[in-house]
């Protein structure tokens, strides 16, 4: 297959996948979302019912525009340079890790500043408290100082993404080594993957997830504090647990993406 067609299509395989999945991922997301910024409730239930009591089943997909333009975005540049960028670096870099770590900060810097807008906007949409009107007040909102307000969060975003990228590549590419090389399993098969998957999504969570909580208290309606003034009220507010809020939630997330992603990945370095 030609390499620029090869592109195109990772691209469009990417776009479709991360459309599909929105459907089951976007109201995890939006009870993962609630629950960061209001960590006073004790269960996803309780979250559930407080955003269906709010805003009826809409709610559960408050934000699902902007999201689904970020995640069709990202998913189709994300396999063109998962599949590019090693190619890239593999000239003069020899080592799996130190491919995966820099393929991985380098995809993160380049999205970041395509995708803080839209996750601004998904979770102004999310924790706004009325059932309509979100967007209007949105840009109502953003008039006076729009870049400093649609990009607030940018370098914890920066930061989230980046950690999400390495973690996701190195593990993956050290596990997909532990498995063919150690327990000699060539033909990796939807068992094996899912394994796999589950430890991905095991590690991202326990390093990403506390970034993701300043990230979303950051991005919030009404939110006022800066990056380590929300770290100082999470931690004397709720403790360490507080970092880990919706972490069952956000688990279950990035397990259906992780498996969705990983399958596709893999899929496409075969018909490569």
């Amino acid at each position: 297959m030609d390499f620029s067609f090869y592109l195109i299509f990772a691209a469009i395989a990417g776009a479709a996948r991360g459309a599909v999945s929105l459907i089951v991922e976007h109201p995890l997301d939006v009870i993962k979302t609630y629950w960061q910024t209001y960590p006073q409730y004790s269960s996803a239930r309780t979250v559930a019912l407080v955003i269906y009591r709010m805003k009826g089943w809409r709610g559960f997909y408050s934000g699902l525009l902007p999201n689904l333009i970020r995640v069709v975005l990202k998913q189709s540049y994300r396999y063109p340079l998962m599949l590019l960028v090693p190619l890239i670096y593999g000239a003069f870099i020899k080592s799996v890790m130190w491919l995966s770590l820099l393929t991985g900060v380098t995809i993160a810097v380049l999205e970041v500043f395509l995708i803080t807008p839209l996750e601004r906007l998904k979770v102004w949409l999310i924790t706004f408290q009325l059932a309509s009107g979100g967007v209007g007040a949105f840009f109502l909102s953003s008039k006076l100082q729009f870049l400093a307000f649609v990009y607030r969060g940018l370098y914890v975003t920066m930061l989230r993404q980046t950690l999400s990228w390495v973690v996701f590549l190195v593990v993956h590419d050290q596990l997909m080594l532990f498995v063919r090389d150690v327990l000699q399993i060539q033909q990796i098969g939807f068992v094996e993957l899912m394994w796999i998957s589950l430890a991905e999504a095991t590690m991202n969570t326990a390093i990403m997830l506390p970034v993701d909580e300043i990230k979303s208290r950051l991005q919030r309606v009404g939110s006022h504090y800066g990056g380590f003034d929300e770290v100082v009220y999470i931690y004397r507010t709720y403790g360490f647990r507080g970092f880990y809020v919706a972490y069952n939630i956000r688990l279950l997330q990035y397990m259906i993406h992780a498996a969705f992603t990983v399958s596709l990945l893999e899929s496409l370095k075969m018909i490569r």
